[in-house]
């Protein structure tokens, strides 16, 4: 039985289904999943922040670990341009 085609508009925007001939109502019944979902990108787009928030953290992590070294390095006393006084 051959699957029905898809909307122009969500073949336009990448969205595919699998190429094997399976029933998706049923799989999404036997998953138990509320309904099936029409377009791929729905279901999987709403990562895109996790992702977005984890490259942001690793860059802020680099720019505070070159500030960190480049402050020991200041510190010492080769060099003696900062001077860190320890509370009492």
């Amino acid at each position: 039985m051959p699957q029905p085609r898809q909307p122009a508009a969500a073949r336009r925007r990448g969205a595919r289904r699998t190429s094997f001939p399976i029933d998706r109502s049923r799989v999404a019944r036997e998953l138990g999943f509320e309904g099936l979902c029409e377009n791929s990108l729905d279901a999987v787009a709403d990562r895109d922040f996790a992702i977005e928030f984890c490259a942001d953290a690793a860059l802020v992590m680099v720019h505070l670990s070159r500030l960190a070294e480049e402050l020991v390095l200041w510190a010492s006393p080769r060099f003696g341009f900062v001077r860190c006084r320890i509370a009492t």
